[in-house]
């Protein structure tokens, strides 16, 4: 298992992270909250489409009302967080390794989008993690 105290004490080491399972997850989320960071749970079971994707990942960031549920608003969403304000964040992806067939193309756009959301965090001087298990 990581040393995710270290690890979260700097936006430089920022990123996305593949973990042994939910149990390190679940350490890592209770690491960031003391020290406090924003850890945020989304849920990835029984995920099959992009629409559930987005929702998934919408409903516990809290994303606001003009969230247009595609691409775009999702990394600028991820990008803002003004609404969640928070020393740092970290997104722990659970489910991830069982998401369908059908997703693993969105899966790919999803990446993408949350390693330009670190990328923008980084550079703020912010840490951004997001941790899944596959």
């Amino acid at each position: 298992m990581k040393n995710w105290a270290e690890i979260f004490k700097s936006a430089r080491r920022s990123g996305l992270y593949n973990v042994a399972d939910d149990v390190e997850l679940n350490v890592a989320g209770q690491v960031a909250l003391a020290a406090g960071m924003r850890a945020v749970d989304i849920d990835l079971h029984g995920v099959s489409d992009k629409e559930g994707l987005l929702k998934s990942i919408a409903g516990p960031l809290q994303f606001p009302g003009y969230f247009g549920m595609n691409w775009d608003a999702l990394e600028e969403c991820l990008k803002d967080l003004s609404w969640l304000p928070a020393k740092g964040y970290l997104l722990l992806l659970h489910g991830a390794a069982g998401l369908d067939k059908p997703v693993t193309g969105d899966i790919k756009t999803l990446f993408i989008i949350f390693r330009r959301a670190v990328t923008c965090w980084k550079k703020a001087g912010t840490p951004f993690f997001v941790l899944f298990s596959v």
